[in-house]
């Protein structure tokens, strides 16, 4: 006698499938994700007093300066100052 399961009664495996909706969601935030973290400035500016900047200046605390106008300047410090008191 053979004891080995013929096809029509053997039991059929299926893998579980993913709904289409799931997928689609899913594809949707990614792209949401990447265009958010391409958008997000890595860089963030505040607005500091002109005394505060020549005291960095002087402390050889910037790596960069750019004159915007007559009345703005924007630079990048080597090392973040602490906040200036109000």
């Amino acid at each position: 006698m053979d004891t080995q399961p013929t096809a029509s009664n053997s039991p059929k495996q299926t893998k579980p499938r993913v709904p289409a909706t799931t997928l689609w969601l899913i594809i949707v935030m990614v792209v949401v994700l990447v265009f958010a973290y391409f958008q997000s400035d890595p860089k963030t500016r505040s607005t500091i007093r002109y005394d505060m900047f020549r005291r960095e200046l002087k402390a050889n605390n910037v790596t960069a300066v750019k004159w915007i106008n007559d009345s703005e300047i924007q630079g990048e410090f080597k090392n973040a100052p602490l906040a200036p008191l109000p």
